[in-house]
């Protein structure tokens, strides 16, 4: 059976603010209520040893420690997923907890004695109108009642959800996750799109599914629906307006440093969210959570070479999808090179390809630990430019060795912690790679600025618009067949498109003139504001106000410009300089460091002081490190 109970504190039924106001209002003192308040709301501890009390604490963490005794004591038997599996007893989340058990009067009784004892003890209680005991279709109707009456909680045989999740999913897996989608027309139809900015739409309707994604991997069909409802909504122009859609929602995913907006790709990113859970797997296997699904589903493996088995469920078949996006972006951290294969695992980085081949045949070279030298702790070096090319040899020979040898590590390649975060995963299943090339770095500097820019968001979206043209310009609307005259309304001398409408059109020029705007090539961030906003400002006037002339677009602008400038003065908060070395508290020691690369040499320099509390310098020391062109990595050696 499991016990679902809710827990409450003894007073969770006085309302607190009627009770402050009350005493102040009798008269006592702010600092004597506060007293009060403690005395009633908190349960605390002191142990009195040798008839002299010690340290006031709070008690935390004593059901899980009496559940515990009491499976050690063989009173309480918890369930198993598996023979091999480790025995549950209880699963606790703040206030909302289930305890298993065997549906046993003995079962019931154990469960008894343990609250009981926990209320005594933490001046907690059940919330018994909230709690449920669930049973399993093996128990009969008597012993369901019996148990029930007993625990004095309600019965059932159908699972309610847990932290909002549901604890049973059968073959339907749309009827399942329907909720995600109600949630979020409920969101849209509250809403007035009069109120709500463009960038409020995506941070409040892509956040709704982000836990669930985090457990279960959605239906293709729920993700592909619930996008089909954003980009609805993120285009129209007003409740039952249909907008035109100007772009593929493929767009809108791209990551905004790319020429998108940021919009999430849903089947991508629950993929990276379960793969947050395979890297939990990978570096603490001894949790419960990976002793119970290796014992259950891949008991002679790991997680990266387990396979899916017959009649998963849906929890590790969730899992296991994200498998391959973990072993796309993993690389192996070189310790003694035991563990790696020299052809078979990735393990050099900033390689051309993500394996390595030797270009000297017939040497009996299989793991990289043939290629380190034990006694000094060092590479083969001739060995090693023998036996691959000079490229391969070059990128070996960055990779540092600790003068202490450890076994070998995984590794995320996307985050320079190693560590994988979903922000990388999602950014490798919608790009392909970590790296750039050398265009798509310039690309990503131009939007990285424009994004950066202290703007409204209405005026970036619009420049984002405008760069990427996807605009009601007459020419695109007539492709689209949504009219018949494409000739621009404002000079009625050209084709309405993008370059006309924000450059050529005589109105347009002549705004251009009164704003005395001008083309740069290279200006400060702050200049650069400036000038961005006049630009974005002036067309979207120009397009907007068909039938005013280009000075009073540029009156405007200019209006509008000075606005935006008062807003920002009134927002300033001044701020103190804290790049000056301060003393520290007594007892205290201090450590700087900093590193520098030559990229020409592939040689980088570290730095470092080690001063007391007065800042009186007791260690200093620099170094040279060969092979070492990143200064995160000659850093991270110093220390």
């Amino acid at each position: 059976m499991a016990l679902k109970i809710d827990m409450s504190k003894t007073y969770d039924l006085v309302a607190w603010d009627f009770l402050n106001q009350m005493m102040a209002r009798m008269g006592f003192a702010d600092s004597w209520i506060q007293l009060i308040k403690k005395c009633i709301s908190t349960v605390s501890y002191s142990v009195v040893l040798n008839g002299i009390p010690g340290k006031v604490f709070i008690p935390t963490e004593g059901l899980s420690t009496l559940l515990r005794l009491a499976k050690e004591e063989g009173v309480l038997w918890g369930i198993k997923a598996s023979r091999r599996s480790p025995q549950i007893t209880h699963l606790l989340f703040a206030d909302d907890w289930v305890l298993f058990g065997e549906a046993t009067g003995k079962g019931a009784e154990a469960f008894e004695k343990v609250i009981k004892e926990y209320e005594i003890c933490s001046g907690q209680c059940i919330n018994y109108r909230k709690s449920t005991v669930f049973f399993s279709n093996n128990t009969s109707d008597i012993s369901q009642l019996s148990i029930s009456n007993r625990l004095r909680v309600e019965w059932s045989n159908n699972c309610e959800k847990y932290l909002g999740l549901s604890n049973m999913i059968g073959r339907k897996k749309s009827s399942a996750f329907q909720h995600l989608k109600d949630h979020i027309k409920m969101k849209i139809d509250s809403w007035s799109t009069r109120f709500l900015s463009q960038g409020g739409i995506k941070a409040v309707l892509q956040a709704i599914q982000a836990y669930t994604m985090g457990c279960f991997l959605l239906p293709k069909s729920i993700c592909e629906d619930m996008e089909q409802i954003i980009a609805k909504f993120w285009w129209q122009k007003g409740q039952e307006k249909r907008g035109v859609h100007w772009c593929a929602w493929s767009n809108l995913c791209k990551l905004k440093e790319f020429g998108g907006l940021g919009f999430r790709n849903f089947a991508k990113f629950n993929l990276a969210l379960l793969a947050k859970q395979g890297w939990r797997l990978i570096e603490n296997p001894k949790s419960l959570l990976g002793q119970t699904l290796k014992a259950k589903c891949s008991p002679n493996s790991d997680f990266l070479n387990s396979e899916l088995g017959n009649l998963p469920s849906y929890t590790w078949k969730s899992i296991w999808a994200a498998k391959e996006l973990l072993k796309s972006g993993l690389v192996w951290r070189v310790g003694n090179g035991h563990n790696i294969r020299i052809e078979a695992d990735v393990w050099v980085p900033n390689a051309d390809s993500l394996h390595i081949n030797h270009r000297v045949r017939g040497q009996n070279l299989v793991m990289v630990a043939n290629l380190i030298d034990s006694n000094t702790s060092s590479w083969k070096a001739e060995l090693i430019k023998s036996t691959f090319s000079e490229e391969d040899a070059k990128k070996i020979f960055q990779i540092p060795l600790a003068s202490t040898t450890h076994e070998d590590f995984l590794a995320w390649r996307g985050e320079h912690t190693g560590e994988y975060t979903v922000r990388s995963g999602y950014k490798l299943l919608l790009h392909g790679n970590f790296t750039n090339s050398y265009n798509q770095m310039e690309e990503r500097k131009c939007f990285k600025k424009m994004w950066m820019s202290d703007l409204p968001s209405k005026i970036i979206i619009t420049a984002w618009r405008v760069i990427s043209n996807y605009l009601p310009t007459l020419a695109d609307l007539r492709i689209k067949r949504l009219t018949n005259e494409a000739a621009c309304p404002r000079c009625t001398e050209g084709l309405e498109n993008r370059e006309h409408a924000f450059r050529n059109c005589t109105v347009t020029k002549e705004s251009w003139n009164h704003l005395s705007v001008t083309w740069p090539e290279n200006i400060s961030h702050a200049e650069f504001t400036d000038w961005f906003t006049s630009i974005i400002l002036a067309s979207d006037a120009v397009h907007e106000r068909k039938k005013q002339s280009g000075k009073e677009v540029a009156k405007f602008t200019l209006q509008y410009l000075q606005e935006l400038k008062d807003i920002k003065q009134a927002q300033v908060i001044p701020t103190t300089s804290n790049s000056i070395w301060r003393p520290l508290e007594k007892g205290y020691h201090k450590i700087n460091f900093d590193a520098a690369v030559d990229h020409k040499t592939n040689k980088s320099c570290s730095g470092i002081i080690f001063r007391d509390y007065k800042g009186n310098e007791i260690a200093i020391r620099s170094t040279i490190h060969e092979n070492i062109p990143s200064g995160f990595e000659a850093e991270a050696i110093t220390c």
